[in-house]
């Protein structure tokens, strides 16, 4: 297994179909793949068009109200955009729920509002897409025991999926 994690620049970028072409590579090799998204380019770029300042671009600082829906409307874009690419390299995915986040909370006397961190993998349910040939995609929105939508960082997810999964690479 591989969890394979994309910055949203790298997602906008032109070069970003020879990634997918990498990906269909090693799925043509039987390497089962996880691939997570992240959305700080679309962020910025969304924060511009509707002249709103962002709490925190990364998804480790304060996520208020405005900028967890600008990063809700990000991560349907940049989701859209990889399965899009995905299905035209021939490519079985779905976008899961398979981890369940937490709220930081409060870190230093400052509420982190909409900002979470990984509570819980569900290891069965990727697993048993990836047994299925289907390309689990996660995206840095996660729902919490409630199922309230909290930012994760991309790169801290991909690596807490990685730990899970017990990926090698």
């Amino acid at each position: 297994v591989f969890v394979v994690a994309v910055d949203g620049s790298v997602v906008a970028h032109e070069n970003f179909a020879n990634i997918v072409t990498d990906i269909a590579v090693l799925r043509s090799l039987s390497i089962k793949v996880v691939l997570v998204h992240g959305i700080g380019h679309q962020l910025v770029g969304l924060a511009g068009e509707h002249n709103i300042a962002l709490s925190d671009v990364q998804g480790e600082g304060i996520t208020d109200a405005s900028t967890m829906s600008l990063a809700r409307e990000a991560s349907a874009l940049v989701s859209q955009a990889v399965l899009e690419s995905l299905s035209q390299a021939g490519l079985r995915c779905a976008i899961t729920n398979a981890v369940r986040s937490t709220k930081l909370g409060v870190l230093r006397g400052k509420d982190h509002l909409y900002t979470g961190k990984v509570e819980k993998v569900d290891t069965a349910l990727l697993k048993s897409m990836l047994s299925q040939d289907v390309l689990p995609l996660v995206t840095p929105i996660l729902c919490d025991r409630e199922g309230m939508s909290l930012r994760v960082n991309s790169d801290h997810l991909a690596m807490e999926l990685a730990a899970a999964l017990g990926a090698s690479k």
